[in-house]
């Protein structure tokens, strides 16, 4: 196994111990899967393959809303990183994107300088929020945080920012209209673009069909 090889190991290694076990769609399959998409990005788009694939695995490892303080979890992170066999450089790129990718970020007015790198992740976890599994992903959050599949006496809010993100209350249904369907224009890359069309028609479908089986308009007469 040569120096890279060990380094993305060892992430391996931290976010399945991180993550592993969780129900809330944030487990480690999640971050796999988010590797697995960055990785296939890269091949089209280009890009530094190892910064790609170290922030991909990590992505969640310090997220906020997954752990109890997220100040210590991002000082362990970046201690992990800086004991890793790769340069400073690098090291630096992988927190960079950390610190900026995530929707709630962009919410917070967090500007990041947008390389090729950190698009292809950006883009790859938001594949993820999107199609079937993304849809799986958000009741399992939603239950998660004890929030309703649905509750019509809920608006819709047609205005998101970081104060009222995670702070008001809301349903896993409501989640399509104020971020799912949002996902597909906010994608990077051309061929993340491309990639969303097919799952972000998917996510509506689901949503018009849930509507439907909610106000029983499904059975023949």
């Amino acid at each position: 196994m040569d120096g890279n090889e060990a380094c993305l190991a060892a992430a391996e290694q931290l976010a399945r111990r991180a993550l592993e076990g969780r129900s809330c769609g944030h487990d480690y399959f999640h971050a796999d899967r988010v590797r697995r998409n960055a990785l296939k990005l890269q091949s089209v788009e280009g890009g530094d393959a190892r910064v790609i694939e170290l922030a991909a695995l990590l992505h969640d490892v310090a997220d906020p809303k997954l752990v109890p303080d997220a100040k210590k979890a991002e000082e362990e992170l970046e201690r992990f990183l800086r004991g890793l066999a790769i340069d400073r450089d690098a090291v630096d790129h992988v927190l960079r994107i950390l610190a900026g990718m995530s929707f709630g970020k962009e919410l917070s007015g967090v500007v990041t300088e947008k390389t090729i790198e950190f698009q292809i992740v950006q883009d790859a976890d938001r594949l993820e929020a999107l199609g079937a599994i993304g849809i799986a992903r958000c009741f399992a959050y939603g239950g998660s945080v004890n929030q309703p599949l649905f509750d019509p006496e809920i608006p819709e809010r047609t205005v998101l920012n970081a104060q009222n993100y995670r702070s008001e209350k809301s349903s896993s249904l409501n989640h399509f209209a104020e971020k799912l369907f949002l996902l597909k224009d906010r994608m990077n890359t051309a061929t993340a673009k491309r990639w969303a069309q097919e799952r972000h028609a998917f996510t509506v479908e689901f949503r018009t069909r849930f509507l439907t089986e909610w106000n029983a308009g499904d059975f023949p007469v």
